[in-house]
């Protein structure tokens, strides 16, 4: 049974998303020290537990895009992995995919093919739009659909 996610109080949730969209745009930029700064405040106002609310996946997979951005694919993981922890973390195809992705760049092809399945079966291969190679991957490990890819 999965939990849902708890709701932060308005005017909370407000400066929350407010200054994860400043750290987005810091990232934008590549100025992730600024990025990374402001995601460690912005955390810091989300009450324990954090795992139970959904902007503490925000933040998370922001952290995890900082490291992935950078290639710093070790540092990525356990911020992507972070978000599994959390009402619906295995439910996000976002978060499969770049645990895929961040597994095949550590050469863990298992745990790639694993995620980036979920990840298909979640979203279709649309989900790959931005870089094809890990769904060229997949191509290698999966039995092609009737009528092919």
């Amino acid at each position: 049974m999965e939990l849902e996610p708890l709701e932060l109080p308005a005017d909370l949730k407000a400066r929350v998303d407010e200054q994860i969209d400043q750290a987005l745009g810091l990232e934008e930029q590549h100025l992730f020290a600024e990025a990374t700064r402001v995601y460690k405040e912005t955390l810091s106002l989300i009450p324990e537990p954090r795992h139970a609310y959904w902007e503490a996946m925000r933040i998370y997979v922001g952290f995890g895009e900082i490291h992935f951005a950078q290639q710093q694919f070790e540092q990525a993981m356990p911020f992507y992995r972070e978000c599994f922890k959390m009402p619906e973390g295995y439910l996000n195809s976002f978060v499969l995919l770049r645990v895929g992705e961040t597994a095949f760049e550590l050469e863990d092809f298992i745990t790639a093919a694993e995620h980036l399945t979920r990840a298909l079966m979640l979203d279709g291969p649309e989900i790959f739009e931005e870089d094809p190679r890990y769904f060229d991957f997949l191509k290698t490990v999966l039995k092609a659909p009737p009528g092919g890819w």
